[in-house]
């Protein structure tokens, strides 16, 4: 874990690549390595991470293939996820609705990663207005986008939707943040 974590940091410690370079000489269990890293949801970031610190190199070569098809996929993918992100945000706006990007989704239209394959994303949270989460779910339901799984409005968000075709899920939030933390950041700030 700690391999992880001084790989994803991006400080360029003297220490931490020290420790890098110690751990990657050493030959560890690399299945376990990625396995954990799979557990974390952070493969795709390694290659770009382990480039940054210039030891990408320094792996055995089919680990490191591995990674850098892993980063490679999932860029393709995290592009593909904003292509459904601006039709998801174009549907909403023709329904007089402007969502907020929140979280993955977010981090990806700032560009907060060097590399898109950095972040890996399982659907598209937006946030819209508490009164006006009702008229997005209509809005994306006419254009074809279904409920998964639960189909109980909460408070915080409504049901997860998703539209034939595409990769992601979007949920649409009332509130930036679930009970009990609202009062914390509520959706008027």
């Amino acid at each position: 874990f700690r391999f992880l974590c001084d790989a994803l940091a991006r400080d360029g410690n003297a220490a931490r690549r020290a420790r890098l370079e110690a751990f990657i000489a050493a030959a560890p269990d690399w299945p376990a390595l990625v396995w954990l890293a799979g557990e974390q949801s952070i493969t795709p970031a390694l290659a770009p991470a382990l480039q940054r610190w210039g030891l990408l190199r320094a792996l055995p070569a089919d680990l490191r293939d591995y990674l850098l098809a892993t980063a490679a996929m999932n860029r393709a993918r995290n592009r593909q996820l904003l292509a459904e992100l601006e039709q998801v945000a174009g549907v909403l706006n023709a329904a007089g609705l402007r969502p907020l990007a929140l979280k993955g989704a977010a981090n990806l239209l700032a560009g907060l990663h060097e590399d898109p394959a950095e972040r890996l994303l399982v659907d598209l949270d937006l946030l819209l207005p508490p009164d006006r989460l009702e008229a997005g779910v209509a809005a994306l339901r006419a254009a074809g986008w279904q409920a998964v799984g639960a189909v109980e409005m909460t408070l915080h968000h409504a049901p997860a939707l998703h539209r034939h075709g595409h990769l992601a899920t979007v949920e649409l939030h009332g509130q930036p943040l679930d009970l009990p933390w609202q009062p914390l950041l509520g959706a008027a700030e």
